[in-house]
């Protein structure tokens, strides 16, 4: 099996390598420790006997020691992720050939695809981005971004892969404790036929509320274009594609909500619906239509997505809202997503390979 290296992670590999350099020409200086023994000199000058206290010496020396490792890393928070930003910027031009990324990748790698692709195959051949990957073999693809070309083209050619992304629940907590692990696709596509056990639902730090029936807009959530150029199509002919089908079966306003890429910028979308009344929710194939779900609102998910079992999947039923159960959906849910220690411990493979694939 292939894995892919993405370029941010050789960014933020050779950004650690040159900070790290860096950093280490830092002048190292004593001045609590220093500031002491000036003061024992003057003290005790007139006696020519130095009586030094090394105890105190011991403390003062922790403290300098504290003090530059706190400027150290200060000055790396400072200078990473701008530094990784313009190596993102500038990657072609980067004079560095592919055995010394690889080289470099080896030794600095953090990322967790290196523990969790030796759990998928056993020979990995690791590759870097535009790299061609034989039709045959399997490839570990990490983010949608800058590998747009190749995932489409492995859907679309129904070519073997796997596929990390974040989960689906992160928006309960403000942090990215889950990712999910997909085969051949870039969603799950739960089966509930087969039933899937429910002590993980102790994980979830919240419950949805229950259904809501209320006469506001249909929200239609937006997502990227990189998004819709996976499915072959593009935003606005989606758009488009949404209005010709919902105003023949509807008089209600429709609202159309862009993706804010920027999740610094970006409000929170669930705080968003538990204050509103809207209708329902209309996606293509979005973590918003989860966050939906989670405020109560009924959503219609129109493409491949986790969300499926819960949602209407047609816009003709915009006036048929699905408000049923979802005990069982949510059982799955937990045995879809993975917290970074499960994913590298290797039970997030284990159970997708024996609840999913």
């Amino acid at each position: 099996m292939w894995a892919l290296i993405n370029r941010d992670e050789l960014a933020s590999v050779l950004a650690r390598r040159m900070l790290t350099r860096d950093l280490k020409r830092m002048t190292m200086t004593w001045p609590a420790t220093e500031q002491y023994l000036v003061k024992i000199r003057k003290t005790q000058s007139k006696t020519h006997l130095l009586e030094i206290d090394f105890g105190q010496v011991n403390t003062l020396l922790r403290e300098d020691l504290l003090a530059h490792r706190n400027r150290v890393n200060a000055r790396y928070k400072q200078q990473f992720r701008p530094l990784c930003a313009w190596l993102l910027a500038n990657f072609n031009r980067l004079p560095i050939s592919r055995d010394q990324w690889l080289d470099m990748f080896d030794i600095h790698g953090r990322d967790f695809v290196r523990t969790l692709a030796p759990q998928l195959e056993k020979e990995i051949i690791w590759c870097l981005p535009g790299q061609a990957v034989p039709d045959s073999e399997s490839v570990l693809i990490r983010n949608i971004l800058h590998n747009e070309t190749l995932l489409q083209d492995r859907r679309r050619r129904a070519l073997p892969f796997w596929f990390v992304d974040t989960g689906y629940t992160n928006f309960l907590t403000g942090k990215k404790a889950w990712h999910r692990l997909v085969a051949n696709d870039l969603h799950m596509a739960t089966d509930l036929s087969r039933p899937f056990p429910a002590d993980r639902l102790k994980l979830l730090p919240s419950f949805p509320r229950p259904w809501r029936v209320n006469e506001g807009p249909i929200l239609v959530v937006e997502n990227s274009e990189y998004h819709y150029q996976q499915q072959g199509t593009t935003l606005e002919a989606w758009r488009t594609f949404v209005l010709q089908k919902l105003k023949p079966q509807t008089d209600r306003l429709i609202v159309f909500r862009p993706k804010e890429l920027d999740r610094k910028t970006r409000d929170n979308l669930y705080e968003h619906f538990c204050k509103k009344d809207y209708y329902c929710v209309v996606t293509d194939a979005s973590a918003a239509a989860i966050e939906a779900v989670w405020a109560g609102i009924p959503i219609i998910t129109l493409g491949r997505h986790i969300s499926r079992p819960v949602a209407r999947h047609n816009l003709a039923d915009i006036n048929d809202l699905y408000r049923g159960p979802i005990g069982d959906w949510l059982c799955a849910l937990t045995y879809s997503q993975w917290t970074l220690a499960e994913m590298r411990s290797g039970l997030a493979v284990k159970m997708i390979r024996r609840y999913h694939v």
